[in-house]
């Protein structure tokens, strides 16, 4: 299972993952980053991701080169940051989670689930 934490900063993106980014996860990860630009300052909270596959690894990297910055202080996100080669914000850096708990009321969204990642349907929802 993973969980996808979106918070609107003041000057960026955040989103925190929690869990294993392995399998269909990897696609709910993309699905959710997916207006991301080239360019973009989105930060990528792995500190509390404990496993990632070879695809996980892959998004990563393709976050990576849109301009993601990660954080990571855990050995397993750091090692992760190094093997890969990912934009690891530093702990001088790192108070995107102190901005991002003061702001207001921030437009958050979790996306999670028990057993696999949410279906989506190529159809539109009738409207009632």
């Amino acid at each position: 299972m993973l969980r996808i934490t979106v918070r609107k900063c003041e000057d960026h993106l955040l989103y925190i993952l929690e869990g294993r980014l392995a399998g269909d996860w990897v696609q709910e990860l993309v699905w959710i980053t997916r207006e991301l630009c080239p360019g973009t300052n989105a930060v990528i909270d792995i500190e509390n991701v404990h496993y990632v596959d070879q695809l996980g690894e892959k998004s990563l990297h393709w976050l990576n080169r849109l301009g993601a910055a990660f954080v990571a202080d855990n050995p397993y996100g750091v090692h992760l940051c190094e093997r890969l080669n990912l934009r690891r914000m530093t702990m001088a850096d790192n108070d995107v989670r102190q901005r991002a708990q003061k702001v207001t009321q921030p437009e958050s969204t979790e996306f999670a689930g028990s057993n696999s990642p949410r279906r989506r349907s190529s159809r539109p929802k009738s409207q009632h």
